[in-house]
């Protein structure tokens, strides 16, 4: 819950707004596999099969690297790594109507 405070040197009493309530869902802890990585990474992707996925990977710089968006997400996803070079990257999974998740991904050959 929270409400907003209103307080200014013209009023003597601050004014506060309605009461809001927050509906919060944390997000879903996607599996990545294997991690160290090379070739491939799996993600596990049961908690939202068959929704719209958005995958982003960013270099240790935080440039986009590699995008990929899926209507229909299966229950496993796998991304072929091999255009990318050794080293540590973040993957970001947004799925449709849910909370974005950002993880660490290392690559290794």
């Amino acid at each position: 819950m929270y409400r907003v405070a209103l307080i200014s040197d013209i009023l003597k009493t601050p004014r506060y707004s309605e009461i809001v309530h927050l509906n919060y869902h944390p997000a879903d802890n996607y599996a990545l596999f294997p991690n160290p990585a090379s070739d491939f990474i799996d993600i596990n992707l049961a908690s939202i099969q068959s929704k719209a996925v958005k995958f982003s990977i960013f270099n240790s710089i935080g440039k986009q690297v590699l995008f990929e968006k899926m209507d229909n997400a299966p229950a496993n996803k796998r991304l072929d790594l091999g255009q990318l070079e050794s080293g540590q990257y973040f993957i970001s999974i947004e799925p449709e109507g849910k909370r974005k998740v950002m993880k660490k991904l290392n690559i290794m050959r």
